[in-house]
C-alpha cells in the first residue's frame, strides 16, 4: 500500500494530512466542509471531492475563541510587567513590586483562561468537527497541554507571593517561561486561525 503524504483541500486549499481520514477513508475539510476520498495514484495524493458537508454544528456562542483572546491579551501585560520590574528595581524605584504583582496576577488569569480554553477547545472539536482525527487539532491539543505545564512551571519559578528581588537567575528563568508561553500562544493561534478561516 502506498504511503500518503500531506495534501491540500482542493476547495479552500487548507493543508491536510495523511493522518486526517476517518475510519471510512474519507476526509471532511474542517474549513469548507468538502467531503473527500483520498486516492493515491503513482505516488501522488489526489483528493476527490464527493460532496460538501452542509449541516455542521456552528456554536452560537464561541466560548473557545473568547477565552483564547482573553489569555492572549493578558500574556503581553504579564511579560511587560515582568520585564520592567528588574529594571525599575535596579534604579531603586519602589514601583517594581507593583509591576511584579501585576505580572503575577496576569499570569494567574492566563492560566485559568488557558485551562478553560483547552477544555472548551476539546468540546468544540467534539461538536463542530465531530471528533475527527485532524492532525492540526492533535497538534493543538498537545501544544495546549504543554502550554499549561509551562505556565504552572512559571508560577513555581515565581511563587504565589511577591519576590524579594527581581534581579536574580530565578527571575530570569521566570521570564524565559513567559516568553516560551507567548511563543506557544502564537503558534496555537496560527493553527487555530487556519482551522477557522482557511489558509
Amino acid at each position: 500500500m502506498a504511503v500518503m503524504s500531506d495534501f491540500t483541500c482542493p476547495v479552500c486549499h487548507l493543508p491536510l494530512s495523511s493522518e486526517d481520514p476517518d475510519s471510512n477513508g474519507y476526509v471532511v475539510c474542517p474549513v469548507c466542509g468538502a467531503v473527500m476520498e483520498v486516492v493515491v495514484s503513482n505516488g501522488h495524493v489526489i483528493p476527490v471531492v464527493h460532496a460538501i458537508e452542509g449541516k455542521r454544528v456552528q456554536p452560537r456562542f464561541r466560548t473557545h475563541s473568547l477565552l483564547t483572546h482573553l489569555s492572549i491579551g493578558t500574556m503581553p501585560i504579564a511579560i511587560i510587567g515582568a520585564l520592567f520590574a528588574p529594571v525599575l528595581e535596579f534604579f531603586s524605584f519602589s514601583l517594581w513590586q507593583q509591576l511584579d504583582k501585576l505580572a503575577l496576577y496576569m499570569l494567574i488569569i492566563t492560566l485559568v483562561a488557558g485551562a478553560l480554553t483547552f477544555a472548551t477547545g476539546v468540546i468544540d472539536w467534539k461538536q463542530r468537527y465531530r471528533g475527527r482525527p485532524y492532525k492540526q487539532i492533535a497538534i493543538k491539543i498537545k501544544l495546549s497541554g504543554f502550554l499549561l505545564v509551562v505556565c504552572i512551571s512559571a508560577l513555581f519559578f515565581h511563587g504565589l507571593h511577591s519576590v524579594d528581588t527581581a534581579i536574580s537567575f530565578k527571575y530570569l528563568g521566570y521570564l524565559a517561561h513567559l516568553f516560551a508561553m507567548m511563543g506557544l500562544y502564537t503558534l496555537l493561534g496560527n493553527i487555530g486561525g487556519k482551522l477557522i478561516f482557511g489558509k
